[in-house]
């Protein structure tokens, strides 16, 4: 189903775009979640069909089976359209350490969030440097991204740090809790 779904849109002359859509859409009701995330693909780049809120809905379905692809189109065209909850940045998170093909660009995208005051993405910044050890200082550099986050009040961030001087930081709960 998923391979009739390609070959309509992409192997035949002229793509048929209707007969694609059906057949991933059979592929993805079937558990397919590579169709979910090419009936993504289709509604951000095909201008007869475009339709953004479609695309973020199957980019979605396809993110929370597990398809990384999924996670990280959703986010990226997510953050496009201004939306900017948790899941956004934990999907950046996710696709950033899963050593995909999508990497750089998710932790790029991550940083740029971070820097600029997003509390939510600070922390899942403070993750990706958690989980990457080959980076000289990562425990560091995710405690400074935890801790600004936490000192805008993100509470998943302030625990963290309350976790960590419990093991003897220098970190105060006055100053993370911002008393």
């Amino acid at each position: 189903m998923y391979d009739l779904g390609y070959t309509y849109k992409s192997e035949v002359e002229p793509a048929d775009i209707e007969l694609s859509t059906f057949w991933y859409e059979e592929a993805a009701n079937h558990g397919d979640t590579d169709a979910l995330v090419s009936l993504g693909n289709t509604y951000k780049r095909i201008k007869e069909v475009k339709d953004y809120t479609k695309a973020l809905h199957y980019y979605k379905l396809a993110a929370d089976k597990g398809n990384i692809d999924g996670k990280y189109n959703y986010a990226k065209l997510a953050l496009q359209e201004k939306i900017t909850d948790g899941v956004v940045f934990q999907y950046l998170f996710e696709s950033a350490v899963s050593g995909e093909h999508d990497m750089e660009d998710a932790i790029s995208l991550l940083k740029d969030k971070a820097e600029s005051g997003s509390s939510v993405a600070q922390f899942y910044l403070g993750r990706y440097y958690t989980e990457k050890t080959d980076i000289e200082n990562h425990e560091q550099t995710a405690y400074e991204w935890y801790k600004k986050s936490a000192m805008q009040g993100y509470v998943p961030a302030q625990n963290l740090i309350l976790i960590n001087q419990a093991e003897n930081t220098n970190q105060t709960v006055k100053e993370i809790r911002g008393y």
